[in-house]
């Protein structure tokens, strides 16, 4: 049996906002509802980016791959086009550390 990929990503974002709304139920039995919404807003940022760079390295890695059978020699401009999709989730992991520094 396989599961489809609606089914996949519907499961992970679910999991991903289960996790969230824990860590600010935590977050603000500790210290206040600011803090609170500061994880949530740190944790969609990360998330999010992540989501969005493992879908676009999942797209760029399959025509990569494909594309590298027909031309090998070209293999060095295929991985860039992997290192942007990656520069997104550092992106996010640096939006998500400026939110928790505020």
């Amino acid at each position: 049996m396989q599961i489809s990929n609606v089914l996949k990503i519907s499961i992970t974002l679910s999991l991903l906002l289960i996790l969230t709304l824990v860590n600010v139920v935590f977050a603000e039995g500790e210290t206040g509802k600011t803090v609170g919404y500061k994880h949530l807003g740190a944790g969609l940022a990360m998330g999010l980016a992540g989501l969005g760079a493992g879908i676009g390295l999942g797209i760029a890695g399959a025509a990569a791959s494909s594309s590298s059978v027909e031309r090998p020699e070209l293999f060095s401009r295929y991985i860039v086009y992997l290192a942007l999709a990656e520069a997104v989730a550092i992106y996010g992991l640096v939006v998500a550390l400026m939110i928790l520094m505020m």
